[in-house]
């Protein structure tokens, strides 16, 4: 790996590699870890699914028996709490955008679909600097204006988040 940049590697496994990528992905995000296991679920379950039409497969996945199926998996005592963090989850959303919509389309960007053909599991995340400056909170609370960053002395480099590799290949 070269070594201007900045990688952080994390083992992971085929049950896990969606929960752990979910948890990068909403990080500093009001999400409660409940509503990130049950979110990673309902992703696993829509890629599991993925043949189906997505009207077909949203009505299948977010039904009455897979909640329950889910509610078992993460040790939940009934499926009606599943219901619950959905709804949660439905109330938030994420920079502007609903996670789960009414038609229970779950965000795009979200929909990641990992190799599970591999072996072993390694989730790579690489940060590299970006040229966006970040807006003083007088102007605007914590928002990314979009503008270049000309060298000014008081604007603050962003990490950006680069793809994510899910193979066990390196990026040497």
């Amino acid at each position: 790996m070269e070594n201007n940049k900045r990688y952080i590697e994390i083992p992971t496994n085929e049950n896990l590699i969606y929960r752990h990528i979910i948890e990068f992905l909403l990080i500093g995000t009001s999400y409660s870890n409940q509503e990130k296991d049950v979110l990673a679920e309902f992703i696993k379950l829509s890629n599991d699914y993925s043949a189906l039409p997505v009207d077909k497969r949203n009505k299948f996945i977010f039904s009455q028996e897979m909640k329950k199926e889910v509610a078992v998996k993460l040790g939940m005592k009934e499926w009606r709490q599943v219901s619950t963090v959905i709804s949660t989850i439905k109330s938030k959303d994420l920079y502007g955008l609903k996670v789960i919509d009414d038609d229970n389309n779950i965000l795009e960007s979200l929909l990641i679909k990992p190799d599970l053909n591999v072996g072993s599991y390694n989730i790579i995340i690489n940060f590299t600097k970006s040229n966006l400056k970040i807006q003083n909170e007088q102007t605007s609370t914590n928002d990314i204006s979009g503008q270049e960053d000309e060298g000014d002395n008081d604007s603050i480099e962003a990490l950006k988040l680069a793809p994510i590799n899910l193979n066990n290949e390196s990026e040497d």
